[in-house]
This record gives structure tokens, sequence and C-alpha cells, in this order.
């Protein structure tokens, strides 16, 4: 894990590494939610690094606003739809998927 990787935490916030502490925490930009807000994340959280934010996408994630079903060498599968690398605009992590859900009748 370096500078300038993307990092997915254990709450499912993806975010781009722009320091790292000698406290064992390190300042992202959250690239899920508002890319202009640094956070500081214990390395202890974070469950996944790449330089490449596509390494970090899990089955059950949204991708476009589409459900990644699958996960192939060039692109996600959506059903009936598939996703090419080069072609995602927005991600939400299947956690944050959960997190804002509401539920009828609770």
């Amino acid at each position: 894990m370096k500078i300038k990787d993307y990092v997915r935490t254990k709450k499912g916030e993806i975010g781009k590494i722009t320091y790292i502490s000698k406290y064992n925490t390190a300042i992202t930009t959250d690239y899920t939610t508002n890319p202009t807000i640094a956070k500081c994340v214990s390395i202890s959280n974070i469950i996944k690094s790449s330089p490449n934010i596509i390494d970090l996408i899990e089955v059950g994630d949204y991708v476009n606003g589409l459900l990644i079903k699958s996960i192939g060498d060039k692109f996600y599968n959506c059903g009936h739809t598939l996703v090419y690398f080069k072609n995602i605009k927005s991600i939400v992590t299947k956690e944050q998927f959960e997190s804002m859900k509401y539920k009828v009748g609770e």
C-alpha cells in the first residue's frame, strides 16, 4: 500500500491514499461519496489496495447503476448488460447500498 493507491475499507468506502502517517493511518480522498473531502482511515480498516480502482470492485457492487453479477477479464457482467472497465463512471459498493437502503414498513 502506497500513496496514490486506491483502497477499499471494511465499510465499503473507496478512496485514494494521499498521505500515510507513522501512526498507521492513511489520509484518503473518498471517491464514492465526495471526492473533495479527505478522510483519516486506520490501516487496519483497509481490506484491499491497488493502483487501479477497477481491482477494488466486487460482485454485489453497483457500477454505473447496474448490479455486478460476475467479473470478467475486461468487463463486469450486470445481467444482460456488460460494462467494460474503461466505461466505468460511478461505483456504489454493496456495503454503501445496504447502509442507504430504506425498508418499507419499518
